[in-house]
């Protein structure tokens, strides 16, 4: 997709896992052949930015390099604990691994751009907090795991066996009509961040969803530090590491002779793995004030920017302290289509060419409250506090 940092490419990889040699060379790529910036998603996919016509096959080759091609036909998103929480009801990615393969065979140029899929096992860390075209719940029927197809409207489907359930999604999607798909209902995801899993796990959240490539790889290196093998992609912007002694966290692949073979023997330690990344700059808590604020690429990174946004992310949360302080939410978007939220915040800031306007209890498109001058936005986010 091109902007106006040039091509952006998206890599969503099975079940959203990484080895840590992979990241690390995806990061390494990222540096040589775009402008050096990752994203991590709001929807859990990994971007690379600033690319041009001339470097993307190298990056795609370092890709195919590294193992972590992603597989064919649209994308199905697990969740990040996927295998791991005790409390999900069911694995889903058996299930998404078919709906994968048969998707790919059944449903080509017809599935819609941008179709959302998800398969959802349950758990403290499940995917409701995401919209979607189509989800695979997993429900109990008898104490027997079974799972529902449903829609952001509500259930499609009564409980059906795995084999039935992917046999109706491939039906479902190759019958959508890009004309007449609804826009799906906003929702709010549950981020993984801290040590999770009574210690099997642990996450971080990549401060307003974009990092350097160069700090992306030494996370991964002091991750494998720490003992851990792999990376899930995780939504609300996060990573989540697992190490070799986690159920179901497959075993490491693709280390080579990378600094990323130093996994320590002894076992994970995600408390260890938490302080590295927090001195990476990376948020390892759940009170950390950045999570409050939702941004997007902003001018001139992005094609529709009007005004700057990630250079002023940092101001915003400390001028926005006392707003923060009190439970509220913050959007900064660089135009009125306010793409980094879809769901109302406390405050959101519209860039506008020349100003920006502040809108109370909403969103980007909708009528702004005020209208100040750059130099006047930071003072005036210091006088706001929550309505409720």
């Amino acid at each position: 997709m091109a902007t106006g940092d040039g091509l952006i490419a998206r890599l969503l990889p099975a079940d959203g896992e990484l080895s840590l040699a992979a990241l690390a060379a995806i990061a390494v790529a990222a540096a040589r052949c775009g402008n050096g910036v990752v994203e991590v998603t709001q929807r859990g996919s990994l971007q690379v930015r600033g690319l041009s016509a001339e470097t993307v096959a190298g990056l795609e080759r370092a890709v195919h390099a590294a193992g972590a091609s992603p597989p064919a036909g649209p994308p199905v998103h697990v969740g990040p604990l996927a295998g791991l929480d005790p409390a999900e009801i069911a694995d889903p990615r058996p299930l998404a691994a078919m709906l994968r393969d048969r998707l790919a065979a059944a449903v080509t140029a017809a599935a819609p751009a941008k179709l959302a899929i998800i398969v959802d096992g349950g758990g403290g860390f499940g995917l409701d907090g995401l919209s979607a075209d189509l989800r695979l719940v997993a429900v109990r029927t008898a104490g027997v795991p079974a799972w529902r197809l449903e829609t952001d409207d509500g259930a499609l489907t009564p409980p059906l066996l795995p084999a039935e359930a992917v046999a109706a999604a491939v039906a479902f999607v190759a019958g959508l009509d890009r004309s007449q798909r609804k826009r799906p209902r906003p929702r709010v995801p549950v981020v993984p961040v801290g040590v999770l899993i009574d210690g099997a796990a642990a996450g971080v959240v990549v401060p307003y969803g974009f990092t350097d490539a160069g700090r992306l790889a030494d996370l991964a290196v002091a991750a494998a530090g720490a003992g851990a093998t792999r990376i899930r992609l995780s939504p609300g912007h996060g990573l989540v590491f697992v190490g070799t002694g986690s159920a179901g966290s497959g075993a490491p692949a693709g280390l080579g002779a990378s600094p990323v073979t130093a996994a320590a023997a002894a076992g994970f330690a995600p408390t260890a793995l938490l302080a590295a990344a927090a001195e990476l700059g990376f948020i390892v808590g759940p009170g950390d004030p950045r999570l409050a604020l939702s941004v997007c690429a902003g001018a001139p990174a992005c094609g529709s920017g009007e005004a700057p946004t990630r250079a002023l992310a940092d101001a915003v949360v400390a001028a926005a302290a006392p707003l923060i302080a009190e439970g509220g939410s913050v959007h900064l978007s660089g135009c009125a289509k306010g793409c980094a939220r879809a769901t109302p915040a406390d405050l959101t800031i519209v860039g506008r060419v020349g100003s920006y306007g502040m809108v109370r209890d909403g969103r980007a498109g909708d009528c702004p409250d005020e209208t100040v001058p750059p130099e006047a936005l930071l003072a005036a986010l210091a006088l706001v506090r929550p309505t409720g």
